[in-house]
């Protein structure tokens, strides 16, 4: 079964950025990108970067986990936004 990557992104970016107690404004203000942007992103119309992940997971003062990724089989493959 083929999962929507930007689908399950936008839920992580989602539940990141409330758990935070943040708007999408002021996660874009910290990330110093645009509000239309993380829309985007939280709508899953955005395939965001590990880089644009990574400045989620700064923002809202978490770490950005990527556990070991295999591409071959049908193994777990996720990534994962964990509060420090």
């Amino acid at each position: 079964m083929k999962k929507d990557i930007p689908f399950e992104l936008s839920n992580i970016i989602v539940d990141a950025r409330i758990h935070a107690g943040l708007t999408q404004k002021e996660l874009a203000k910290r990330m110093k990108t645009t509000q239309a942007n993380i829309a985007r992103a939280e709508a899953g119309k955005l395939e965001p970067s590990i880089t644009f992940l990574n400045k989620v997971a700064i923002a809202v003062g978490a770490s950005l986990d990527l556990p070991k990724l295999n591409f071959f089989t049908s193994g777990t493959q996720y990534i994962k936004i964990c509060s420090n």
